[in-house]
């Protein structure tokens, strides 16, 4: 029990140090980072795939629904070797959209498990061209998070440029010893 005590006074003192400064802060969802897209709704196929959301490219068209979306369209995401992190924030930009096919209400799910999650943010893009939100995720400990668009300006297709995650990766024996990678 005291063990555990101070791993959390511990980790506690970590989040609160670390939570303001950006060296150590990454997307934590982009591949070359570690981040991986564990499943997805749908996604429309060639040049429009899921795994553009976090190819690092925001002035694209990215990610497209398939034809008439179901509803909601969910994105999970797990961290450089299956690790937790403390997340930060989440930037979400709407891409081109090929000018009509905007996605607008999201939300950002974490999960401390990785099966239960809880609702950490929400917001809307606007109905333009690159529209860009910045959810605040409050330095969340998370296992997995979850993109979850609700909404399109349109119902036949919705679209999404780039879904980036700030924050830190817990990991053991990195290379500067800071506990984050």
């Amino acid at each position: 029990m005291k063990k555990n005590y101070l791993f959390f006074i511990a980790a506690v003192l970590t989040i609160l140090l670390c939570s303001y400064s950006t060296y150590s802060q990454k997307n934590v969802v982009l591949p070359s980072n570690g981040g991986l897209l564990e499943s997805f709704t749908s996604e429309w196929g060639a040049g429009y795939e899921a795994s553009n959301l976090t190819n690092g490219i925001t002035n694209e068209d990215g990610w497209a629904s398939t034809a008439n979306p179901a509803v909601p369209q969910e994105f999970i995401y797990s961290f450089s070797g299956g690790q937790e992190a403390i997340l930060v924030n989440a930037v979400i930009n709407g891409g081109l959209a090929e000018g009509q096919y905007y996605s607008k209400d999201v939300e950002v799910w974490t999960s401390a498990d990785g099966t239960n999650y809880t609702i950490a943010a929400s917001g809307v893009l606007a109905q333009s061209d690159n529209s860009e939100i910045t959810l605040d995720l409050g330095n969340t400990v998370a296992e997995k998070v979850k993109l979850v668009i609700t909404s399109g300006y349109r119902t036949d297709y919705w679209e999404l440029g780039e879904f980036i995650v700030n924050g830190m990766v817990w990991t053991i024996g990195d290379s500067d010893n800071d506990g984050f990678s």
